[in-house]
């Protein structure tokens, strides 16, 4: 049995997953079946994605497992998920997290990052004020 160290990201049917490379970016699916050491057979019904073939190098696996046989339907895959919680899973996961990030960086016009930018600036000045106070209290 392995530790609970690595029992938490072993690859298994049913075992959550995110895709983070190409269109499906950051969207949820769920192992199907295990193909070989590289390969996985996945399915992500919320998501709109169709059972395929994925390679294991685009996907980081999630914590969550939903109770799913390589015999499931899509309806079943969809309520087992819905089961085990996984939506909430994915979104609290710091992988997602960070692809939401990106996506939302991706989407920001120039002035929202002149806007950035300048908050930016303002934060940095209000911390080197605190910290100038904190070194000359000392």
């Amino acid at each position: 049995m392995p530790s609970a160290l690595f029992s938490d990201l072993l690859v298994e049917i049913g075992r959550a997953a995110t895709y983070t490379v190409g269109p499906n970016k950051g969207k949820l699916v769920v192992i199907v079946d295990i193909l070989d050491a590289n390969r996985v057979l996945i399915e992500g019904p919320t998501a709109g994605i169709a059972r395929q073939i994925a390679g294991m190098g685009n996907l980081k696996l999630l914590k969550g497992v939903a109770k799913v046989t390589k015999d499931s339907t899509s309806e079943q895959v969809k309520s087992a998920i819905a089961e085990a919680g996984l939506e909430e899973v994915a979104k609290s996961s710091p992988v997602v997290a960070k692809i939401v990030k990106e996506q939302k960086r991706k989407s920001l016009t120039d002035f929202d990052r002149f806007k950035v930018q300048h908050l930016k600036k303002q934060k940095n000045q209000i911390l080197r004020e605190k910290v100038q106070q904190l070194l000359k209290s000392k």
